[in-house]
């Protein structure tokens, strides 16, 4: 029978209560150490976290109910933001004045949804008393146990900002000369003309250098642009104060001269210009005498378009260059309004689309690593019988006002796969070639037949063409023409973005349409060359490019500086007389074949068949 222990306990209650004991003390034990893990598990993971994001170029801001901040994470070394005493700043005092407003709007946009992200981009303090851009987004996580506070992310796109930036003074101030731009000039010629009567005219010289093409081709385009800049700076000199000086591009300048009491008139005005270019430039080491043909239009009616004043002036100019040069003329109705001679340039372009006088010529597109043909650009050439070689952009203009623009475009795309097909078949290469494609163009429902007919015809594949569009395609994402280009691309065919950074900045759509190629317009490579702005803005469009996977060609290339500067810059492919001007087809061929002819062992040449031929790639 149990023995009784002192208290009342038996033996075996004792031993039970032993067992109990211990294993409490063993579990115990055993929570501890997994909660030491687990412990040690989280302090690891925030190490490895905080590892992780400080080599990630965001950066993550925390804050309290009260606009503190709490905790600040990411951007290592490279932080955007100051944390140097960060913690306990009010988030608000990290924004640039200005811009406080707008953050203030996100983050109580943030606190009224909460766990959805809201957007903002703004300036914010950076080391060194600088600011930078960022793009920022705001989450409410204050019911989050892990965080509870407000989460800002911010992300730096100083570099993007300041190429939109250059992109939107581009778009409205000439890069070569500096002053206002085509579309500047007619914003203040519209605004003016809202005042004009009787006893306030308003009046517009168009003016062209004259022979500006016979210093481009002797001397080349660089020591052309120079006398173009330096021409500008003559006449800014010469104006009168209320006067409004343009450059339109190419070698066309327009002033803007209204009505001033006490004033000179638009006569005196065209005088003074003339008087200015009396004494010769001197320009590359070249002493260059210039003149200038000027029309002048006057307006004494609110109620006219600005479009059909500088329609007016330009047909004033027309006169004074076909009656000599070094002229000013007065437009009167003798001359024949606008309308007129725009009939009978439609006239002429439909019987020389009849008669097969429309041409291409070809210029190369290099590859910058190799220094190599990688593709060309097909450019469309008329000679007129009376105006002799009219301008690619006035013959697309007078195409698109008068429906023939598919027509012509029709033609290019015909005589450029024709041509491409006969150098494929005569250098045994696959060459591409570039056409460029109006937007008006794209939106006919026949184009994609259309190209696939020409490339049958040809026997040609689709990764021989590419069709070229300029930045305006970028205004209309949701239109019949990116539907085209998505279906061109499906298909193979490449799609170059041409002349960017002309007239729009369009940076955020480069990436929703389907672009295999982008092409620099000679603005923004020259002016890598000429300031340190301009530089930065290159570098910036081309380490976007890069980032979006665009190969980039590089346009108006001239000198072997810019070209070992663009190489060096990341740029892939590049395009100018630094390389070889347009050339007829046939001459094109003979061009390439010194390419290849370490591959063909054949130097000879072959005209038989060639699409008609014309002029180079500046003919005005």
């Amino acid at each position: 029978m149990a023995v009784a222990l002192r208290g009342g306990l038996t033996p075996l209650t004792a031993a039970a209560l032993v067992v109990s004991v211990g294993l409490l003390t063993w579990r115990a034990a055993r929570v501890a150490h997994q909660h030491a893990t687990l412990v040690g598990a989280v302090d690891s993971d925030r190490r490895r976290l905080r590892t992780l994001l400080g080599d990630v170029a965001d950066q993550v801001v925390i804050c309290d109910d009260h606009g503190l901040v709490t905790e600040v994470v990411g951007a290592g070394n490279g932080a955007m933001l100051s944390t140097s005493g960060l913690v306990g700043t009010r988030m608000l005092d990290l924004v640039h004045e200005s811009d406080r407003a707008s953050a203030l709007a996100a983050m109580e946009g943030a606190l009224s949804q909460r766990g959805r992200s809201t957007p903002w981009e703004g300036r914010v303090r950076v080391p060194g008393g600088l600011t930078a851009w960022v793009n920022a987004a705001v989450v409410d996580r204050r019911d989050d146990p892990d965080v509870r506070g407000l989460v800002v992310t911010f992300r730096d796109v100083t570099v993007r900002r300041a190429a939109e930036q250059e992109l939107e003074r581009l778009a409205h101030f000439d890069p070569l000369t500096g002053l206002p731009s085509r579309a500047t000039l007619v914003a203040d010629l519209r605004a003016a003309l809202l005042h004009a009567s009787p006893t306030h005219p308003v009046s517009v010289l168009y003016c062209d250098l004259d022979r500006l093409k016979v210093v481009n081709d002797s001397l080349g385009h660089h020591t052309g642009d120079l006398l173009i800049a330096a021409v500008a700076k003559r006449w800014t000199d010469a104006l009168p104060g209320h006067t409004t000086l343009s450059r339109f591009g190419g070698d066309e300048f327009v002033v803007l001269v209204p009505h001033v009491e006490d004033g000179p008139g638009p006569a005196a005005v065209a005088d003074a210009m003339v008087a200015a270019l009396d004494q010769s430039i001197v320009v590359a080491g070249y002493e260059l005498t210039v003149t200038a043909s000027i029309g002048l239009a006057t307006v004494i009616d609110r109620d006219k378009a600005a479009e059909d004043v500088l329609r007016d002036a330009d047909a004033a100019l027309y006169e004074a260059k076909t009656g000599g040069r070094n002229r000013v003329v007065e437009f009167d109705t003798d001359m024949g309004d606008a309308a007129v001679e725009r009939l009978l340039l439609e006239s002429d372009l439909r019987s020389a689309l009849r008669s097969g006088l429309i041409e291409v010529h070809l210029q190369p597109i290099m590859d910058l690593a190799t220094r190599r043909p990688s593709s060309f650009e097909a450019l469309l050439r008329w000679e007129h019988p009376v105006r002799g070689w009219v301008r690619p952009d006035k013959i697309v203009h007078v195409a698109e006002e008068t429906g023939l623009i598919v027509e012509l475009g029709n033609v290019v795309l015909e005589l450029s796969c024709q041509a491409i097909a006969w150098m494929r078949d005569l250098l045994g290469t696959p060459v591409k070639v570039a056409v460029n494609t109006s937007p008006l163009q794209l939106a006919r429902a026949e184009f994609m037949s259309t190209v696939d007919e020409v490339l049958r015809r040809y026997d040609l594949p689709a990764s021989a063409l590419v069709i070229e569009v300029t930045e305006g395609i970028l205004l209309d994402p949701a239109g019949q023409g990116r539907a085209t280009l998505q279906a061109l691309h499906h298909r193979g065919i490449g799609i170059s973005l041409d002349d960017f950074g002309t007239g729009y900045s369009s940076l955020s759509y480069l990436g929703t349409f389907p672009l295999d190629q982008l092409k620099l317009d000679r603005t923004i490579t020259n002016g890598a060359t000429e300031t340190a702005t301009g530089l930065a803005v290159l570098r910036g469009v081309l380490h976007m490019t890069e980032q979006l996977g665009l190969p980039v060609v590089a346009e108006g290339l001239e000198t072997e500086e810019q070209i070992a500067q663009l190489t060096a810059l990341g740029a892939t492919h590049g395009q100018g007389w630094g390389f070889a001007a347009a050339m007829p087809v046939s001459e094109a061929i003979r061009w390439a074949r010194r390419w290849a002819s370490d591959e063909t062992g054949d130097q000879g040449s072959d005209d038989r068949g060639a699409p008609r031929a014309g002029i180079s790639d500046d003919q005005p």
